[in-house]
């Protein structure tokens, strides 16, 4: 389903098929996070403090992604133009009247478009589509 189009590209709800490629983006846009936050913290420490120490960084972070999307797959979002090119992931709850954007990212080549503007504008949309009064 379609949620929105900007600039030849369509933001819409991802389907199983979209996967592989949401996995690649996952690990193109966060490698430079990830990066950051071992130097920040230093190896030793990260090692010593990381979630799941068995799991790769990709393994844990594209394991967030599919677990959202096999709870509620219409809360996985993908951008596309000529093939997946960003995501979107988010989470409701509405016994806190909240909504969180969670997982997300549009590869580098992409960037600068103002598309992840665009993703975030109609996922708070959606927000007050459902009620929610406060977003983070």
């Amino acid at each position: 389903m379609i949620i929105a189009e900007s600039c030849g590209a369509i933001l819409r709800h991802a389907r199983d098929g979209d996967l592989p490629d949401v996995d690649r983006v996952t690990i193109i846009c966060y490698e430079p996070i990830q990066e950051s936050y071992v130097a920040m913290v230093g190896e030793d420490c990260y090692e010593a403090v990381r979630a799941d120490p068995e799991l790769t960084w990709q393994e844990r972070k594209t394991g967030q992604v599919r677990r959202l999307y096999s709870e509620h797959p219409e809360r996985l979002w993908v951008l596309e133009e000529g093939g997946l090119i960003g995501f979107v992931t988010f989470e409701l709850r509405p016994a806190a009247n909240l909504g969180v954007i969670a997982n997300n990212g549009v590869v580098p080549e992409h960037r600068g478009r103002g598309l992840g503007r665009f993703m975030y504008r109609h996922v708070l949309q959606h927000f007050r589509e459902q009620g929610l009064r406060f977003a983070f």
